[in-house]
């Protein structure tokens, strides 16, 4: 109830409510057992996306800092799910995750 109630903050006009909201979905996001939950609310993760890109009016860089965490939390989980389940799979080779890095790309198009 608490996570369909939070995702339907989006389409409120009350600052207030989308603010707590998205702060609800935050909190929810950093537990591993919510993941399924929060995946099989309809709205969750569009709302999330939505507020994140600051896509309507009345979001605050706080709200949008928060609903990025969320997904960020989100996705790290399912990172984590995913490579655990192609190593148990997988004896011969132990497949690690990828970790960005602030490591600029090139390009040289003229090689």
């Amino acid at each position: 109830i608490a996570l369909g109630n939070a995702s339907a903050g989006k389409d409120e006009e009350d600052g207030g409510i989308r603010h707590a909201a998205v702060g609800t979905l935050n909190n929810l996001a950093d537990e591993p057992a919510n993941l399924i939950p929060m995946t099989n609310v309809p709205d969750c993760f569009p709302a999330l996306m939505l507020i994140a890109h600051g896509g309507s009016t009345g979001i605050t860089p706080v709200m949008s800092m928060m609903a990025k965490d969320a997904l960020a939390a989100s996705s790290d989980l399912l990172v984590k799910v995913a490579t655990k389940a192609a190593n148990d799979k997988s004896k011969e080779q132990k497949i690690s995750r990828y970790t960005p890095s602030a490591k600029s790309v090139t390009y040289n198009q003229w090689k």
